[in-house]
């Protein structure tokens, strides 16, 4: 009997234990589950270029709309040059945003040097956490000292704009690459320090990245750190799938190949697109709000303003993604030979504002992505991916408002405010695929679009028109607009 009771009782034990050891799997199964998954990266094209290089109604699309802008600009300056024995305002407009080129360069080649010494920082740490005895203090005191570098180099560059009077468009390089900079930065101390602190004591070889992988990163036209890339071995880049590290190959022939006409194409792009811009801005936008605040309009003729506003703005901000996300990128990923140069995917077939989103910009996207939300949903706050959304969204609102207010002189939150909108609406559920659904995106995006621009044009030539006296951005709109109908 005796016998009996003992195996009932490890039987029962033995279910207990099945049982706690299946739940335990069970709730490991779903915190693997909540975990984002990572950046993969592959060998592929960019979409626009997939298009005009495999299909030629695409391609003849896009050479008829070259030929008719480029043709239509020449006109342009032409006549104004016959007429007037000048350059047209819109080419007098380029010249005068990109003045400053060489402190502009001073200031760029300043922030490669903080970068390159932020990597020989990174090797001083982990050579010496392994001599120092308090570490944890020690890898506290470097991890402060490079976030006061952040705020330092973020605190440095709008002083050194004002100060230097650096016009609009070499502002925005200069803090463009500013940002691209502490991107990249973080994004390598992020990955290399999760790899040293996993390391065991007792290992003398830390298996560092080396000087060329930091520099190779660094203007990889990417923002997510890998210790190796999918890279182009060939002419033929797309026949292969062969990947290799940074370190040499044997055959050197095949990896110095780069293909220099796709390089100048993709540099007369973005000369193109700066005369588009350049001219869409001088004959539509200057029209619509050069006397700002001469007269006070209504809050019914704001809106209109605001509606005429739409399609140009719009134009602008698509001329910027062409130079800026397609073509810079492209160009500097034929240079390096970079593989994966799925830079953005195709945001003109959204269905809704969080496909938009997703889909516009890959290489900032795929860094607030890993690095933002992932490492909240993952690390900080698992399962409230609501949480770690809306930070990210923020973070990269303020970014752009930090950008946007440095280069034009004033501070105007409407982009926090617009994206902080957008991903609140974002939380009500993802709307069904269909044609209504795309209409519907694509009325929002043109309309949000134009309410930044118009607020901002509105307050720039307002600070024109208005005497040097007035204080304050309430004290400008005050004087635009009469609130009655």
């Amino acid at each position: 009997m005796n016998r009996n009771v003992s195996k009932r009782t490890e039987n029962h034990n033995e279910e207990i234990s099945e049982d706690n050891t299946s739940s335990e799997r069970i709730k490991n199964n779903k915190k693997i589950r909540s975990k984002l998954p990572e950046k993969e990266f592959e060998i592929r094209r960019s979409l626009l270029i997939e298009l005009i290089e495999d299909n030629v109604h695409f391609s003849g699309a896009y050479n008829i709309l070259l030929s008719f802008t480029v043709l239509h600009m020449t006109v342009i300056n032409f006549t104004e040059y016959v007429h007037h024995g000048r350059l047209s305002p819109a080419l007098q407009l380029i010249l005068n945003n990109f003045g400053q080129f060489q402190m502009t360069f001073i200031i760029w080649l300043g922030i490669n040097i903080g970068s390159f010494l932020c990597y020989y920082f990174f090797v001083f740490w982990t050579k010496m956490r392994q001599k120092v005895p308090f570490t944890k203090f020690f890898d506290i005191l470097c991890m402060i000292l490079l976030v006061k570098y952040f705020g330092f180099l973020l605190y440095i560059i709008p002083v050194l704009i004002n100060l230097l009077d650096v016009p609009f468009a070499s502002s925005m390089i200069i803090l463009g690459e500013s940002v691209r900079f502490l991107m990249k930065i973080y994004a390598f101390a992020r990955d290399n320090t999760a790899k040293v602190l996993k390391q065991k004591s007792d290992e003398k070889d830390n298996k560092l990245p080396t000087f060329s992988h930091f520099v190779y990163f660094v203007y990889a036209p990417t923002a997510v750190y890998k210790d190796q890339y999918p890279r182009q071995i060939s002419s033929s880049f797309f026949n292969s799938s062969l990947t290799f590290p940074f370190c040499p190959v044997p055959n050197q022939s095949q990896t110095t190949n780069v293909r220099w006409n796709f390089v100048v194409a993709r540099l007369a792009e973005i000369l193109w697109t700066i005369l588009c811009q350049a001219h869409v801005y001088t004959y539509m936008i200057v029209p619509m709000y050069e006397d700002t605040c001469k007269q006070p309009v209504t809050l019914i003729e704001f809106f209109i303003l605001l509606l005429k506003t739409c399609i140009p703005s719009t134009v602008l901000l698509w001329l910027t993604f062409i130079s800026t996300i397609h073509s810079t990128q492209n160009a500097v990923g034929e240079i390096l030979r970079f593989g994966d140069r799925m830079f953005y995917s195709d945001w003109w077939n959204v269905q809704n504002l969080q496909q938009y989103y997703k889909k516009w910009n890959w290489v900032v996207g795929d860094f607030l992505y890993i690095y933002i939300n992932k490492d909240l949903n993952d690390n900080v706050c698992p399962d409230k991916r609501f949480f770690a959304k809306l930070t990210t969204i923020l973070i990269s609102a303020v970014l752009h408002d930090w950008v946007a207010s440095i280069a034009l002189g004033f501070y105007s939150p409407v982009t926090s405010i617009v994206m902080i909108l957008s991903i609140c609406m974002l939380s009500n559920g993802k709307p069904k695929d269909n044609k209504f659904y795309k209409f519907i995106t694509w009325v929002c995006v043109p309309i949000g679009i134009s309410l930044i621009a118009t607020m901002m044009f509105t307050e720039h030539f307002a600070r024109l028109n208005l005497p040097s006296n007035t204080n304050g951005t309430f004290q400008y709109w005050k004087h635009c607009i009469v609130y009655k109908s």
